[in-house]
C-alpha cells in the first residue's frame, strides 16, 4: 500500500510565481500581502520620520514656508560701521582684582595697539583676566575655580570690580581720532566674598544680557568671540578635530571653528530643515510606489 500523498502547504499562487516570474509593480497590494503571508514573510513597517525633531537637535514644523525662511545677517556685515566708526577701549580701572590690591588705572589704551610688557609674575595675564570678567566669561576661562578667587587675597578686601571706559570713534589718520558725541560708556563687574556678581552700566544695575547686547551694538558680539586668543588656544585649534558629528555635545571641531568665522553656520539650520523635508517627501513618495 503507497503512502498517502502529502498536500503541500504552499498555494497555487506562489506555484505560479515560481514558474512566471512576477514583479512587485504586478501585483495588487491585496494579492502580494497574501503571497507573503504564505510563505511566512513579515513585510518590515516604513520607519516614520518624526515630524518634528531629528537627530540635528532641530525643531520642526511641518507647515513651515521653508522656501520662504529669512537667513540671519553675516556677523562682520552686521559689525562693521559704514561710516568708518569703531569702538575702543579707553581706560580699564581694577580693584583688588588678583594681584592689584586697592584701585588701578590701566590706560588711557592707545586706539590701534597697547603692549602690556613686564617679568614674570608681574600680573600681565590679569589685565586680560580682569576683560573677560567684565565679559562675562566663566571663571575656568579666567584661569581660576571660582569668582571669588579673583578678589585679593588680603584680609581687608572683601570685594573685587573691574570697571572698563568705551568711547566710539572716528580716526583722522594714524594718530589722530574724534570721539563720536554721547558714544562714551562704562561697563562695570563686581563680585563678593559670599559669590554674589553685579554688573552694571553706567553705573546703574543690569544683567549679563543687556551687557552683551550693548557690546553687540558697539560691535562686540560675545557669541562670535574670535577678536580674543587666549593662551592655550593657537595649540588647542592645532589640535582640533577635522568636524564632530554630534553638533549638541559641546564639541568643536576645525570645520565648525572655521563655519563660525566665515559665517556659513547660519545655514546649517535651514539646511537641515530642508533636508528634513525632502525625507518625508521621500517616504510618502516610496509607499505610493510600493504597489
Amino acid at each position: 500500500m503507497q503512502p498517502p500523498h502529502k498536500r503541500s502547504h504552499v498555494s497555487d499562487d506562489v506555484k505560479k510565481s515560481e514558474s512566471v516570474p512576477l514583479s512587485t509593480k504586478e501585483l495588487t497590494p491585496e494579492r502580494r500581502k497574501k503571497l507573503l503571508h504564505t510563505v511566512n514573510i513579515v513585510e518590515p513597517a516604513i520607519e516614520e520620520l518624526e515630524p518634528e525633531w531629528t537627530w540635528e537637535g532641530f525643531e520642526y514644523d511641518p507647515n513651515e514656508d521653508l522656501l520662504g525662511v529669512e537667513l540671519a545677517g553675516k556677523y562682520e556685515d552686521l559689525a562693521i560701521d559704514p561710516s568708518g566708526s569703531r569702538l575702543i577701549i579707553q581706560t580699564i580701572y581694577v580693584d583688588n582684582f588678583k594681584s592689584y590690591k586697592g584701585k588701578h588705572q590701566l590706560g588711557p589704551l592707545h586706539k590701534n595697539l597697547t603692549m602690556i610688557l613686564g617679568p614674570n609674575g608681574s600680573g600681565k595675564s590679569n589685565v586680560i583676566d580682569a576683560l573677560l570678567f567684565v565679559f562675562g566669561f566663566k571663571s575656568n576661562k579666567i584661569r581660576t575655580k571660582k569668582l571669588t578667587s579673583l578678589i585679593h587675597s588680603s584680609d581687608d578686601c572683601k570685594y573685587c570690580k573691574v570697571e572698563i571706559h568705551y568711547q566710539i570713534i572716528k580716526d583722522v589718520d594714524e594718530e589722530k581720532y574724534t570721539v563720536i558725541p554721547d558714544s562714551s560708556f562704562k561697563i562695570s563687574r563686581s563680585v563678593h566674598r559670599d559669590g554674589s556678581s553685579q554688573y552694571k552700566i553706567n553705573d546703574s544695575v543690569s544683567s549679563l544680557k543687556d551687557v552683551q547686547d550693548l557690546l553687540k551694538r558697539a560691535g562686540i558680539d560675545m557669541t562670535h568671540n574670535r577678536f580674543l586668543i587666549l593662551q592655550g588656544e593657537v595649540e588647542a585649534i592645532a589640535l582640533m578635530k577635522p568636524t564632530v558629528k554630534n553638533t549638541n555635545s559641546g564639541e568643536e571641531g576645525m570645520l565648525e571653528y572655521i563655519e563660525d568665522i566665515v559665517g556659513t553656520n547660519r545655514f546649517l539650520k535651514p539646511i537641515a530643515k530642508l533636508a528634513h523635508r525632502v525625507r518625508l517627501l521621500e517616504m510618502k513618495a516610496s509607499r505610493h510606489s510600493v504597489a
